[in-house]
């Protein structure tokens, strides 16, 4: 019996250090693999400096279009609009 949970343990402790093993892998593998890609972005992307040239008539455009409030909209019931559309999709005789 005392053979028996001797090998019982060590199989245990065996299966518990493969886990750990195998989740210390996953996590460094992973950790690996994002560090390699964030390195690969060259060094000349960061530092060019940007283009800060306005197209000042496109902004003068914008200033120039009027704004609509809910006042300025037109709203159209319902019930006129299928009576309209009712009439039109008749034929004429």
């Amino acid at each position: 019996m005392n053979k028996k949970t001797k090998l019982s343990k060590y199989i245990l402790f065996i299966s518990a250090f493969t886990l750990i093993a195998v989740i210390v892998l996953v996590v460094q593998s992973g950790y690996n693999n994002l560090m390699n890609k964030s390195s690969s972005i060259p060094d000349e992307l960061n530092t060019t400096p940007l283009v800060t040239k306005l197209n000042l008539k496109i902004i003068e455009d914008i200033k120039k279009t009027k704004e609509y409030t809910t006042s300025d909209l037109i709203v159209i019931p319902t019930e006129t609009v299928d009576q309209t559309a009712s009439e039109s999709a008749t034929p004429n005789e």
